[in-house]
């Protein structure tokens, strides 16, 4: 298992579509896709979205009939020590 390099907890690596690696916490999560979520979830596939990660209210969920999927959280959304890994933006 790789671990990350700051803060020593395990990760996992996960291909995206351009063919980078993605380092994700290594338990999978259920989530709920939607445009306006807050929370950037890694596919199993390497896409990253944005989600719930909480179900809609019973009413949406009955009527959208909205199952929850599963990835991973980000690892730069969790390790301490992200802000020493992130570029200047230009």
């Amino acid at each position: 298992m790789a671990k990350c390099r700051s803060c020593g907890t395990d990760i996992r690596w996960i291909k995206t579509p351009a063919g980078n690696l993605m380092p994700c916490d290594v338990k999978s999560i259920q989530y709920w896709p939607r445009n306006d979520g807050k929370q950037k979830i890694v596919t199993q596939s390497g896409v990253l979205v944005s989600a719930h990660l909480e179900p809609p209210a019973p009413s949406l969920l009955a009527l959208q009939n909205e199952q929850p999927e599963t990835g991973y959280i980000p690892h730069w959304a969790t390790c301490p020590y992200a802000k020493n890994h992130r570029r200047e933006r230009k």
